[in-house]
């Protein structure tokens, strides 16, 4: 053995669990699959290679090298994490408190996380690789701060702010080798929209890509960190709190949780909720009969008041969904209807799709759809 090397694997041969206090390692420290060691404070200026398990409760600053495919769990109540910008196998955060993540943490194969908020100040990085798993995540074990993903595929970003939790899941990354930066913030400021929706305010997340191009994904929230009807939920999506932004209407719902069916590229994501539909005012005959004595029978109209002209659009599709009428003209179907004419000709018998896009008296905007119901 050369004077001043520390070489644990001798000295934990036999226990499979090891317990110490502060240590300053600057020689070499190796750690054998199926050894757990339990330290305090630890300041490494040697080299540490683990292949079994460290417990950290106390600060971890490395300022060497450190290895292995073994296991960190931080279970301090307020710990310093500082890795000297190398990569860590697997990490479980456990015991509660505060981890501080000092530099650039690289995580190779798993987050797991069980118990304690995990904080990345804006100078430091937290960065998952491609192939690894994020684990756990909930009210009190979470990402405060950005968390920094590489790859395609299926994404979960458990992150908060304030002390408070707001995972946001990325179904599919889309992209050249996508590093992406995801982040939850609070108190979203006043936004324009591209229709009428009341925004959520109160939380937000930024995607940023980092490196490669990303095409980006389809977002899902969790039921859990939402106040509002699931049914009623539009995502909104901007580049920038000055332009207006989109509102993505086409949403399901999956394993307890809403999911936006087209992908989301933009910087910036929130949700809010879809006004009710407008009670139609007026009628619309939704029957005709070229044969009938009467002539209202005879064509579909609009009857009554309180709709505007403004975006007003009545449109009728064939069963395959080829278009047949269209009016842009709320006076016309007042007064001239439609005659159930397609090229000059009557259509045969039978039902055909509509759709009704309105403007009522107050502004608000409303659609029916429907079909029209042509008889002999």
């Amino acid at each position: 053995m050369r004077p001043g090397c520390t070489y644990i694997a001798l000295l934990i041969a036999i226990p499979a669990s090891v317990f110490s206090q502060d240590v300053h390692n600057g020689t070499s420290m190796f750690i054998p699959n199926g050894i757990t060691l339990h330290f305090d404070d630890l300041d490494n200026h040697g080299f540490i290679q683990n292949n079994g398990t460290m417990e950290m409760r106390g600060d971890w600053l490395n300022q060497g090298v450190y290895q292995g495919l073994g296991t960190i769990i931080l279970s301090g109540v307020d710990q310093q994490f500082n890795n000297n910008s190398q990569a860590v196998q697997s990490m479980l955060i456990d015991g509660g408190g505060t981890k501080t993540i000092e530099g650039k943490l690289i995580i190779n194969s798993s987050l797991d996380l069980a118990s304690g908020m995990v904080k990345v100040d804006s100078r430091d990085t937290l960065l998952i690789r491609e192939a690894a798993t994020v684990e756990g995540g909930s009210e009190s074990s979470f990402v405060e701060g950005a968390l920094i993903t590489e790859g395609t595929g299926f994404k979960f970003f458990p992150v908060g702010w304030n002390g408070t939790y707001h995972p946001i899941t990325l179904t599919d990354v889309r992209g050249l080798n996508p590093v992406l930066q995801v982040a939850a913030f609070e108190h979203l400021p006043v936004i324009s929209t591209s229709r009428n929706i009341e925004v959520e305010r109160s939380v937000y997340w930024t995607q940023q890509a980092i490196n490669g191009s990303y095409d980006g994904s389809p977002v899902m929230l969790s039921f859990g960190i939402l106040d509002v009807d699931p049914e009623d939920l539009a995502f909104v999506a901007g580049e920038n709190f000055e332009e207006r932004f989109d509102v993505i209407e086409n949403t399901g719902t999956e394993n307890n949780a809403v999911l936006s069916e087209v992908p989301i590229a933009q910087s910036i994501i929130a949700f809010g909720t879809l006004p009710p539909e407008p009670v139609m005012p007026g009628y619309l005959s939704t029957t005709l009969s070229p044969n009938a004595q009467d002539p209202d029978n005879r064509l579909i109209k609009l009857f009554g008041n309180g709709v505007s002209d403004t975006n007003f659009s009545f449109r009728v599709f064939s069963r395959f969904g080829s278009l047949l009428f269209e009016s842009t003209s709320l006076s016309m179907m007042a007064s001239d209807g439609w005659d159930g004419k397609f090229n000059g000709q009557f259509l045969s018998a039978g039902a055909y799709p509509y759709k009704l896009s309105y403007v009522d008296s107050d502004g608000r905007e409303g659609n029916r759809t429907g079909f029209i119901t042509m008889i002999y």
